[in-house]
């Protein structure tokens, strides 16, 4: 249905994992055409991702609309419907209206600073740097917690499929290296595949620390480690509920993942990233574990929306 000639945009990511530019422009929109998307909670950005105004047209292949907020709704196949859609549209000679954009790249996320105010890692800056780092060709297989804010926003993959969100598809933490094993295997030789998880997520999990490091051909395990169970942090400790159960001592995941047999190293600053690169560019197969010691009072913008609610 797009042209490349500058009449339209690629805004990117809707809902939550939105930048903040990109979310200010999907608010100004009068028409918003869904097609085979769920409108969950986390795509509607809990209500907040469109104009209070704009008309939601949904096109898909349940019953009926998925969302309250849909004013109109067609059931069809998403492929016959466009096709439809883009045919009527050729017939009455429809043709945009050239616009100048402000932000030619509203995708782009805020890369943060090296380090946060009280001297440990940004979170942003930091996956922003992994993401430089790590071969273009990947597979990203993230547990759940405050942390899937940031990997999920940072790290590019190649096409939907190359990202695996096992905490928000279960809507449970702890499942990461168990799941990476998987995806480690389907990975083969072909792909590096990076685990991303949180240090409560990490430590449920730890069993299948070895397995991981053990099947992946080349991979890489981010540990964000803010010495707490992050979400919980922000959602509940916020409110005024007792933060100590929340918090975690600092866990040393470079000791206990080299331990396992991956090489590691505790991250404090970016210039800390300057083996891991080292070791990317060499080829050199197995696994090397990150063990990031990040700031805790970096907020994710999703995490912002669900402490609102």
């Amino acid at each position: 249905m797009f042209n490349s000639n500058g009449e339209f945009r690629d805004l990117g990511i809707c809902g939550g994992f939105a930048s903040s530019a990109t979310a200010a422009e999907i608010q100004k929109a009068d028409v918003v055409l869904v097609v085979g998307a769920g409108l969950n909670p986390f795509t509607m950005a809990f209500d907040q991702a469109f104009s209070a105004d704009a008309t939601i047209i949904q096109i898909d292949v349940t019953a009926q609309a998925t969302h309250t907020r849909v004013n109109h709704f067609l059931r069809s196949n998403a492929t016959e419907a466009v096709s439809a859609l883009a045919a009527m549209l050729r017939k009455q000679n429809f043709s945009p209206t050239p616009r100048a954009f402000a932000n030619p790249n509203p995708k782009k996320h805020d890369k943060g600073n090296p380090l946060a105010p009280d001297g440990r890692l940004d979170p942003r800056s930091l996956m922003d740097a992994i993401n430089n780092i790590v071969p273009a060709n990947r597979l990203v297989v993230t547990d759940g917690g405050h942390f899937i804010g940031w990997a999920n926003t940072y790290l590019d993959v190649p096409a939907a499929d190359n990202m695996v969100l096992l905490g928000t598809t279960t809507q449970s933490i702890g499942l990461g290296f168990n799941s990476a094993v998987g995806v480690a295997a389907a990975a083969g030789t072909d792909k590096m595949t990076v685990l991303v998880t949180g240090d409560g997520g990490g430590l449920m999990a730890l069993a299948d620390a070895e397995s991981f490091i053990r099947e992946a051909h080349r991979g890489v395990i981010v540990v964000v480690n803010d010495a707490a169970y992050g979400a919980e942090i922000h959602q509940y400790g916020t409110k005024g509920i007792d933060k100590a159960p929340m918090l975690i001592p600092e866990v040393d995941f470079a000791a206990l993942l080299g331990a396992f047999g991956a090489r590691s190293k505790i991250i404090h600053n970016l210039e800390d990233l300057e083996d891991f690169r080292a070791w990317v560019n060499s080829d050199e197969p197995g696994t090397y574990a990150l063990d990031c010691r990040v700031s805790r009072d970096i907020i994710a913008p999703f995490m912002q929306e669900l402490m609102k609610n």
